[in-house]
């Protein structure tokens, strides 16, 4: 996980 905000969008994009 990046950050608390970039948390649940970014990283499940990235995790995708």
């Amino acid at each position: 996980m990046s950050s608390v905000a970039g948390s649940f969008d970014s990283d499940r994009n990235v995790g995708k």
